[in-house]
């Protein structure tokens, strides 16, 4: 099986280059299946691209992606994260749980643009992950205490309580990689 994510449909809303690593190293790593996955583009041309190297489900509609998912990994780029979470809004609900990659883009203006009580995570993976080297910080939202042993892709993460410590990390995890220490 897969484990955690057996039964559970995967949203990846902005399926580029970040989005097509995740979904190849959570489908390499074993813990979910090419049959779970949805993925949405702006264009049907990557969409194509998606369906035939990744054999995923692809759709044009974010909010079809949502409305068919349990998990929704937002990997849009930063200045459009607030109307792709407004598009989808009234489609999420308490039982999604959705996790950003987006870079500057804090919990807090994602929760309140939502109008469920939505769990939200945003999570920072640094460049290597495209070789499935990386490093992920993970931060939980208000809403998602309760998830922090729960959702995890296998590989290095590092999980803060505080949103605010991710921009350090950020800086640090993308611009070379990880040597080494716990720091």
């Amino acid at each position: 099986g897969t484990g955690m994510f057996e039964n559970k449909k995967i949203a990846v809303l902005g399926a580029g280059k970040l989005g097509e690593a995740l979904i190849t190293g959570m489908i390499d790593a074993g813990i979910a299946s090419k049959k779970q996955f949805i993925a949405t583009a702006a264009h049907k041309e990557r969409l194509e691209i998606l369906k035939k190297k990744l054999g995923v489900e692809t759709t044009l509609s974010n909010s079809d992606a949502v409305r068919k998912s349990q998990l929704v990994l937002l990997c849009v780029k930063p200045q459009t994260v607030g109307d792709v979470l407004r598009q989808v809004s009234d489609d999420l609900t308490p039982k999604h749980v959705v996790m950003s990659v987006a870079a500057s883009v804090t919990i807090q203006f994602m929760e309140s643009i939502l109008t469920a009580p939505v769990p939200v995570i945003r999570t920072m993976p640094n460049t290597p992950c495209y070789i499935k080297k990386g490093m992920t910080a993970i931060a939980p939202g208000r809403r998602c205490l309760k998830f922090r042993s729960r959702y995890l892709m296998r590989g290095r993460r590092r999980w803060t309580w505080r949103s605010r410590r991710l921009p350090p990390g950020t800086i640090c995890s993308s611009s070379r990689p990880r040597r080494g220490g716990t720091r």
